[in-house]
């Protein structure tokens, strides 16, 4: 669905939602019910997102809502296995 701005001469501008390509020359005013002719704006067009604005979305939706936490921030404090003997394993992936 595509957002159409509509202007009416008595209650102003306001947005419609049609399918693209199929929104009226003229809707029906929801304030007066007057004809209200479409108005031609330019597109909407999103930049990329940044890691800016994902952080900024993600703080903005954890202040009404936070995120449920599963286990503790902290680092695991594991200790790693020791390297193996063989010198050809030691360049495998370790856990």
């Amino acid at each position: 669905m595509t957002l159409y701005r509509y202007r009416c001469d008595a209650c102003g501008p306001f947005d419609a939602r049609y399918p693209m390509g199929a929104a009226p020359r003229e809707r029906e005013c929801r304030g007066c019910g007057a004809a209200a002719r479409r108005v031609f704006t330019a597109p909407g067009l999103a930049a990329p997102r940044t890691a800016v604005s994902r952080l900024r979305d993600a703080a903005e939706a954890s202040a009404h809502e936070p995120a449920v936490v599963r286990r503790s921030p902290e680092p695991d404090r594991r200790p790693r296995p020791a390297a193996p003997a063989d010198p050809r394993w030691a360049r495998l992936p370790r856990p």
